[in-house]
């Protein structure tokens, strides 16, 4: 009975929606449209620029994982820190 109940009160809400609700968001629905492209833009243009870089990086950090593989570790580490001189 409950069931039933249910499915009757969701059948109605289904049936006001689409005659009564269907043109709701009609007035602001290009204002939502550009909102959601420039978000997406945006996004999209932060992805670029983070791949653009990741070459400069990749050889950034193959570079300091060569030198700690030579035993060059605390070397890389304080310029890594930004400290020329290791006894400083």
């Amino acid at each position: 009975m409950g069931l039933l109940i249910a499915l009757a009160i969701g059948a109605a809400f289904i049936a006001v929606w689409f005659t009564q609700a269907s043109d709701l968001w009609k007035k602001s629905e290009e204002l939502w449209e550009g909102i959601f492209s420039l978000i997406a833009s945006i996004l999209i243009f932060i992805v670029g620029i983070t791949m653009l870089k990741m070459d400069k990086a990749k050889a950034k950090w193959r570079v300091k994982l060569q030198d700690a593989f030579d035993g060059k570790r605390w070397c890389s580490i304080f310029l890594f820190l930004g400290r020329a001189n290791p006894s400083v």
